[in-house]
């Protein structure tokens, strides 16, 4: 097998263990994710929108991402 066909096969090899990671298994873990983010966020504040992105780069890294909005915080001056 010459070199550059050895490393085609690497490269599709990556790309499939790659696909492997963002599976429907990743798709529940964001929503459980952005379940908990909900109730946590909801301790501080009125949460009226979340969303949430969860990306893997080709070496298997997660990148999440979080936008919350809302209205109104929660006063915590008797707290504090």
């Amino acid at each position: 097998m010459s070199k550059q066909k050895k490393e085609l096969a690497v490269k599709r090899l990556k790309r499939v263990l790659t696909v492997d990671k963002v599976s429907p298994s990743s798709v529940r873990l964001g929503e459980v994710l952005k379940s908990d983010l909900v109730l946590l966020f909801n301790n501080y504040m009125d949460v009226d929108n979340l969303q949430l992105d969860i990306n893997f780069d080709q070496n298997g890294v997660c990148y999440v991402t979080v936008n919350v909005i809302s209205n109104k915080l929660k006063n915590f001056s008797a707290i504090l």
